[in-house]
């Protein structure tokens, strides 16, 4: 008797569940990215591991699961529906389902705000201080997906700036490094 999903199960059944639902929580149907998440046994039985049992939710709402009368109908109901519809593996291939990595998520959602941010602050400014860019969008990033580290977003305004990038590094009259739009972006 196996009492946990095997990595393979895991493996498996995370794209049909994210092709049928969505990366997105069984119970507030929040996106999971940037949030801790863990696969739901819809019966409340470890032992119950076939697909039909499985959803994905966050931790939150799985702590909250046991004592909620009305999360424990809901799974239920899901259950139900996924016995009904009796899952096959066969559409899963079709449909492109946002990456298997949540990380992969955060780091695309990361470097989006990185961009954003900066978009912003050097439209209004025309400039912003190097430093400074990077610090300011660690904490948008922060603020939004709950992660964001120094090394990880100096590498995506690093990006920004290239050869290739929208914006460009120039130096102020101090010698200090700021960002500016390229020329014709």
């Amino acid at each position: 008797m196996n009492i946990q999903l095997s990595g393979r199960q895991k493996h498996d059944y995370l794209p049909d569940i994210i092709s049928n639902d969505g990366f997105v929580c069984l119970y507030d149907g929040e996106s999971l990215v940037g949030r801790k998440w863990i696969y739901e046994h819809l019966d409340d039985n470890p032992t119950n591991n076939v697909r039909e049992n499985i959803a994905i939710a966050c931790q939150s709402c799985n702590n909250k699961k046991p004592h909620n009368s009305t999360m424990k109908q809901i799974a239920l109901r899901k259950k139900e529906k996924n016995e009904k519809n009796n899952y096959t593996r066969a559409g899963a291939s079709e449909v492109s389902p946002p990456s298997l990595k949540p990380e992969i998520d955060i780091s695309q959602t990361n470097f989006e705000l990185t961009f954003q941010y900066l978009s912003e602050i050097i439209s209004s400014d025309n400039f912003i201080e190097f430093k400074s860019a990077v610090d300011c969008c660690v904490m948008s990033c922060k603020k939004n997906t709950g992660t964001g580290s120094h090394t990880a977003i100096r590498r995506y305004v690093d990006a920004l700036v290239s050869k290739e990038g929208p914006f460009m590094v120039t130096q102020n009259d101090k010698k200090e490094k700021m960002i500016v739009r390229r020329n014709g972006n």
